[in-house]
């Protein structure tokens, strides 16, 4: 594991060095701690969670619009809220206040 942020790390050098230089068209040393930062930067842009866990695959998306065909009754919405593990029964209500 601590190899894995050492290559992460010197990579991360390397893009923001060849950044530096071209932006800046300098051949001075790049900061430390822009490393340090643009590390950070990438590797919590590289484990946020986007398609795998936030989108449907293509089934789950079909069968959802499949399910927006049928008339709205309770059957529907515990079909919707099946996908979130609930259902109508479990859901907690507000009282009355719309």
């Amino acid at each position: 594991m601590v190899f894995f942020y050492f290559l992460f790390f010197c990579l991360s050098y390397f893009i923001w060095w060849l950044i530096y230089r071209k932006l800046f068209k300098s051949q001075k040393h790049i900061s430390k701690f822009l490393v340090v930062l643009g590390s950070i930067g990438l590797i919590m842009f590289y484990y946020t969670p986007y398609s795998y866990y936030l989108e449907p695959s293509y089934w789950q998306f079909r069968n959802m619009c499949k399910i927006n065909e049928l008339p709205n009754t309770e059957e529907k919405y515990n079909k919707i809220l099946g996908y979130f593990d609930t259902s109508l029964d479990t859901l907690e209500w507000k009282g009355g206040e719309t």
